[in-house]
């Protein structure tokens, strides 16, 4: 509610329009843009959204497992 009665900043955002539809670019680093990139459309369409955090799991895991074999006889 403060936000719609108070002063606050406005952004401009790019954003492109196909038809009715409109499209926003979402600019990130880290495990996000991996996940979004390695799930597949067809998961997307099966899924839902549940296809990102199925993903997810599957990037930490391959994460997890390049660490484990980077330096061999190390633990920790």
């Amino acid at each position: 509610m403060q936000l719609l009665v108070s002063d606050h900043t406005v952004m401009e955002i790019d954003a492109l329009q196909v038809g009715e539809r409109y499209f926003f670019s979402n600019v990130s680093v880290g495990i996000s843009p991996q996940m979004m990139n390695d799930t597949t459309s067809a998961d997307k369409k099966v899924l839902g959204r549940l296809a990102y955090v199925l993903q997810l799991f599957a990037v930490r895991l391959v994460k997890v497992w390049r660490l484990s074999h980077m330096w061999p006889g190390r633990v920790g």
